[in-house]
């Protein structure tokens, strides 16, 4: 399903089935669209077990393959949404000469991003540890914006991605409330992973969230905020690893403030490391 030509007061919804490659596509709305009521799921498409029906083969031939990609959209917003699979969950980029903004997300499902039933690679034609890692969410202009994009996530869960959950960069206006990451980082491991990540954004909210990584990955990090202006993170839960002192990294960023971040069960605590 594809809006890429000037268009706007568009309603989706109501949609069952999958996809081999992009199921949405919208870029260039004008205001007001609507996305709604959406399962992406194997099972309701295929006969026969899954993955044996071997449609990974086809979404992951092309590594930009994304469930919903979002371009320019005034006032999008995107509601009640599950999907199954696919290599990237939302890709929210700029794709023509206008940047995201003013998206409202709430309410999705996304499991096993990148991934599939199962780590096992005899189940696969594709070996799982050959592939590239990608996100769950990447949410990307191609510049720092002084006008705000507006983009809001609330209240969603997503389920195992294959490396970091959520990456942004160049946004102005970012928030993610209430949202659930839950045993990221599957494959990806190490200190220098992280559930979520930002780079040269402004105005990022992390509030309420239970942000968990894969329990294997002991020494990946929660939060890595890079180059960024303003950002608050607060009343969010922890789990899933144990180094201390590496939960929240935060490098050559200003005008932040933590609160009330709370770890559960794991002896990481407090702030990894405090750049300029």
């Amino acid at each position: 399903i594809e809006f890429t030509e000037k268009n706007g007061r568009c309603l989706i919804r109501n949609i069952c089935g999958y996809a081999f490659k992009n199921f949405l596509f919208i870029d260039q709305g004008d205001e007001v669209n609507r996305v709604e009521n959406i399962q992406l799921n194997p099972i309701n498409t295929f006969y026969g077990d899954w993955p044996a029906n071997y449609i990974l083969n086809w979404q992951f031939v092309d590594k930009t393959n994304a469930a919903v990609k979002i371009g320019s959209s005034d006032l999008l917003e995107l509601k009640d949404v599950f999907c199954f699979g696919f290599w990237i969950g939302i890709n929210i980029k700029q794709f023509s000469a206008l940047p995201p903004n003013g998206i409202f997300i709430s309410r999705i499902i996304f499991s096993k991003t990148q991934f599939g039933t199962s780590t096992k690679t005899s189940d696969w034609n594709l070996n799982p540890l050959n592939w590239p890692l990608c996100t769950a969410i990447t949410v990307y202009a191609d510049s720092l914006s002084a006008s705000k994009n507006e983009i809001k996530f609330v209240n969603c869960q997503l389920f195992r991605s294959l490396s970091q959950a959520f990456d942004a960069a160049n946004i102005n206006d970012l928030s993610l409330h209430e949202i659930g990451f839950y045993a990221s980082n599957e494959l990806n491991q190490g200190i220098s992973t992280q559930v979520i990540k930002t780079n040269n954004c402004r105005q990022v909210k992390i509030l309420g969230s239970y942000i968990e990584q894969e329990p294997s990955n002991i020494l990946g990090n929660y939060i890595s905020i890079n180059n960024t202006n303003g950002f608050v993170i607060a009343n969010n839960t922890y789990e899933g690893q144990t180094l201390a002192g590496s939960n929240i990294f935060i490098n050559n960023s200003i005008a932040g403030r933590l609160n009330n971040n709370i770890e559960n069960g794991t002896t990481g605590t407090g702030v990894g490391q405090l750049g300029s």
